[in-house]
């Protein structure tokens, strides 16, 4: 009865931020006396009664009470500072980067703050600063409300399929650098000609094409080949820089994230672009009916399973080094990898009546993921029941299964394009 209360409680903490940030208007924040008061109160009390009963459910396992709700605490009160503000993202990546490296002395100051607070001391310095961020979480209204509501309208728009946001200059940048820009290749493909059928993949726009997923593979490899060349040159010693094997191996994890809401973010690239799938349609030489449905499933699915082949050989270079049986990182890479793999026949479905996506499924996407995770972990480090080649194979025919049963869903559907035409309102 507990895992499943951990779990219900990690769902809803996934999709209400979100909810409570879009209550908080300007208006309601300025005009309605005591509202933001009483939303900050209440999502205060539920954010400590989440950590609370997921410390509760682990400490009677585990122990340690204490640093399992300050963990708890502190991821739910990430991912809505992050909804505040995206920088948020940014400063936590430098800060585990530096934990990780040794430029920071994390141990010290931790065992210096339980010594000054003690235990107790330090719950109640995480619930005043929690306090603190919630409060500058909810805005009081004012232009800079303004400008915060717009900009989650736009990325609410673009989860649900609205009109996408203009590129900023960064991304216009970093599209003319990258080698596999949707751009690059798509003006490529306009001038030398290509067939109907081949842009298709292009007229799905950037999120739907095959090089935002080789992108990451790219990235993640010419980062960890980086670190390695770096420290075999002995760079990093004379930065002061430890970098072990474990966190190279650790580097895979954040290029394994597009992969893992490749799904949604497919759903959401094809909802997108309903109006460019009418014209595609005009295209002499573009399929139709089952023949369309067919092309596009051998699109989606081949180019997300090449991207997932390629990350599983960068990753299987990277258990050659030492100590890869006996870190942390082996078992959730080879988790990860799992549930991208029995979630890839996702993408495959009938688009014909595709709901528009929505914050909840991602939420829900990434909750299945940390659930799985744990479970693997759970079989893996502490059952030993089952041998790990044989839960890898298993996991392997449970997802040929799922995505032969999508592929025949999918060819059975009516004509996909333009997708969600006949969604039930």
């Amino acid at each position: 009865m507990a895992i499943p209360l951990v779990i219900m409680a990690s769902a809803f903490w996934a999709s209400y931020p979100q909810r409570a940030l879009a209550q908080n208007t300007p208006l309601n924040a300025q005009l309605v006396p005591g509202f933001r008061r009483r939303l900050l109160n209440v999502t205060v009390a539920l954010w400590l009664a989440t950590a609370t009963l997921i410390a509760a459910v682990f400490a009677l396992s585990f122990g340690h009470f204490i640093q399992i709700w300050l963990i708890a605490a502190a991821i739910a009160l990430y991912i809505a500072l992050c909804l505040r503000s995206p920088w948020i993202f940014t400063l936590y990546l430098l800060a585990w980067l530096a934990s990780n490296t040794g430029l920071t002395p994390w141990p010290l100051l931790e065992a210096a703050l339980r010594s000054a607070l003690g235990g107790a001391g330090l719950l109640v310095a995480m619930i005043v600063l929690g306090y603190v961020a919630w409060s500058w979480i909810f805005a009081r209204g004012g232009d800079g409300h303004w400008r915060l509501q717009g900009r989650q309208a736009r990325m609410t728009r673009a989860f649900r399929g609205g009109p996408q946001p203009q590129a900023t200059k960064a991304n216009r940048w970093l599209g003319g650098v990258n080698p596999l820009s949707y751009h690059r290749f798509l003006q490529t493909a306009l001038v030398q000609g290509h067939k109907p059928v081949e842009l298709l993949s292009y007229g799905l726009g950037p999120n739907a094409f095959w090089g935002t997923f080789y992108s990451q593979v790219l990235i993640t490899a010419v980062l960890i080949l980086g670190a390695l060349l770096a420290r075999h040159l002995g760079l990093l010693q004379m930065l002061g820089i430890n970098l072990p094997d474990a966190m190279l191996r650790a580097m895979l994890l954040p290029g394994l994230i597009p992969l893992l809401t490749a799904p949604w973010t497919l759903w959401s690239a094809i909802y997108q672009s309903r109006k460019e799938q009418a014209l595609l349609q005009l295209l002499p030489g573009v399929p139709q009916g089952r023949a369309l449905n067919r092309v596009l499933a051998c699109l989606h699915l081949r180019y997300l399973l090449r991207a997932w082949l390629l990350f599983g050989l960068l990753g299987g270079l990277l258990m050659l080094l030492p100590g890869a049986k006996d870190d942390w990182v082996t078992p959730v890479l080879g988790a990860l990898a799992a549930f991208n793999l029995l979630t890839a026949g996702l993408v495959l479905g009938d688009y014909a009546r595709l709901k528009p996506p929505s914050l909840a499924g991602y939420a829900w996407l990434m909750v299945a993921a940390f659930v799985f995770v744990g479970a693997w972990i759970f079989v893996d480090r502490v059952l030993f029941a089952v041998p790990l080649p044989l839960l890898c194979t298993l996991c392997a025919l449970v997802a040929a299964v799922w995505m032969y049963l999508r592929w025949r869903m999918m060819l059975a559907a009516p004509n996909a394009f333009p997708a969600g035409r006949m969604a039930a309102s």
